[in-house]
């Protein structure tokens, strides 16, 4: 259980990795849409940073299922 505990940890921590890299694409796309002329440009941020925000909510709920498994595994003892 130790075993599977320190691999749970390690993969937490490549989800809060991943989140924060969605986190900060997400509001670089944000930027660069309120820096564009054309509503065709700025579109095209926002359905990126669209996308972003769908990568980051898969991150978190990764996150909080990684994040339970580990407590069962702790209560296993």
């Amino acid at each position: 259980m130790k075993k599977e505990l320190k691999y749970l940890e390690k993969i937490l921590e490549i989800y809060t990795i991943a989140a924060r890299r969605e986190q900060a694409a997400y509001d670089f796309y944000i930027a660069a849409a309120k820096k564009v002329a054309s509503d065709e440009e700025k579109k095209i941020f926002l359905d990126l940073a669209e996308f972003e925000m769908q990568h980051l909510k898969l991150m978190e709920k990764h996150c909080a299922r990684t994040l339970a498994r580990m407590k069962e595994v702790q209560q296993q003892g």
